[in-house]
């Protein structure tokens, strides 16, 4: 793809919500032709997209056609970084989001720049602003529900297959898949994994910084101290 003013970048995350992996933020390039020709091929909003097959295969022709910016942790830097005393979630996302975005001027000339809104704050122009992007004439625009446009709607692709792929190689590691979201059923499986594969294996694939992780957490501790405390006062 060669360089072009009139050049696009969309941007969008996946898994932020999940309680399992690491968020990722895609940021995706292209001009308006290629857009268009996207469109009426079906890209759309991940959230749309209910075959994972075709979710694979619009990525992979998001791929061919575009230009892609990935950026993400791993789960021991996420839980690292969201364990500090000031931790944001938000201010996180934008930092990963500023990379992504940083990285894609880096190898091309974007003109402007459409991100979904996650935040009633801007979280993302300051870390632009230190990676020494440009923010004049409006180049960065936020606004709810960007998914409809098309190049916000390949980033949500993108975004949503290198998370899938992060879950994938995760239950590879531990040797059964991960459930997705926050449901009740992936915070028993949560349960189950601290309980029975012990803590280190638990803090590897989990957000620690939730409500029900954390809640996991002292229950499992509070059984330990329970039993240790039981071993100590046998005769």
């Amino acid at each position: 793809m060669t360089t072009d003013s009139a050049y696009l970048a969309g941007m969008d995350e996946s898994g932020k919500g999940d309680l399992f992996g690491s968020p990722v933020c895609a940021t995706v390039v292209a001009d308006q032709q290629t857009l268009d020709q996207l469109r009426g091929i079906g890209v759309r909003d991940s959230k749309a997209v209910e075959e994972p097959a075709e979710l694979y295969e619009l990525e992979a022709i998001i791929r061919s056609n575009t230009q892609v910016h990935l950026r993400t942790l791993t789960m021991a830097r996420y839980n690292e970084l969201m364990a500090k005393p000031s931790a944001n979630l938000n201010k996180l996302l934008g930092w990963l989001h500023a990379h992504a975005l940083h990285d894609a001027t880096q190898t091309g000339d974007v003109g402007h720049a459409l991100l979904d809104q996650f935040s009633t704050r801007d979280h993302v122009s300051p870390y632009l602003r230190k990676f020494g992007v440009d923010l004049t004439d409006g180049f960065l625009k936020q606004k709810t529900h960007a998914e409809s446009e098309t190049v916000v709607a390949a980033a949500s692709i993108c975004a949503r297959v290198a998370y899938l792929e992060q879950m994938k190689a995760l239950g590879q590691e531990m040797g059964h898949s991960l459930r997705r979201g926050c449901s009740r059923e992936a915070q028993v499986q949560a349960g189950a994994i601290l309980n029975q594969e012990g803590e280190a294996v638990f803090c590897s694939v989990t957000k620690l910084h939730f409500k029900c992780a954390r809640r996991l957490l002292r229950a499992f501790y509070a059984k330990n101290i329970q039993a240790a405390s039981s071993l100590r006062s046998t005769p």
